[in-house]
């Protein structure tokens, strides 16, 4: 398969059975096991089979993160091939990518300011960005959970003794 940028995407493999020790050259598994014949190899446990992963290519002193091909499964032709794809992908959740660009801004403690002075963010303020970015990503997910008292979507509930789930506001307010 050839994508627009003529890097090939290679098809799932197919065992490849060596006549000196009777396994796959790909993934190691038996040719004394019929089910295997005419079936792909199993997912890559190097990438979980997508293809590429984040490798650490920095030093003691700084980290640095790059995008590369999965050598082991080898889906793509090159580390450009697999960059091109996590774009692709990334552009196609447009919502999830806001999402990771809402979390890239936010300051850390320490950090510089806008004013030049030191981050310092109060211990309120950091759980109230968090509770809000963990709730923005349920919903994107799919799994936020919604009070069962005042009907609300929330970053988590609280379960109570009778099975009910609440919020915290719910729950601070005695409402149950």
């Amino acid at each position: 398969m050839t994508e627009p940028n003529n890097h090939r995407i290679k098809p799932p493999r197919q065992h490849l059975f060596s006549l000196h020790t009777e396994q796959c050259i790909y993934c190691g598994q038996s040719a004394a096991d019929d089910a295997v014949e005419n079936t792909p190899c199993p997912p890559c446990k190097a990438c979980d089979d997508k293809g590429w992963f984040v490798s650490d290519t920095g030093n003691d002193q700084e980290s640095h993160y790059e995008i590369q091909r999965c050598d082991a499964c080898e889906q793509y032709d090159s580390d450009i091939a697999a960059i091109e794809a996590v774009e692709k992908a990334a552009r196609s959740q447009p919502e999830l990518l806001e999402l990771v660009e809402e979390v890239a801004e936010i300051k850390h403690e320490g950090e510089p300011g806008e004013d030049g002075e030191r981050h310092e963010p109060t211990s309120e303020d950091a759980i109230t960005t968090l509770n809000q970015l963990i709730l923005k990503a349920r919903e994107l997910l799919g799994t936020a959970e919604k009070c069962a008292e005042c009907g609300e979507f929330v970053p988590y509930v609280i379960g109570c003794p009778d099975g009910a789930e609440i919020c915290q506001d719910c729950f601070d307010a005695g409402q149950h």
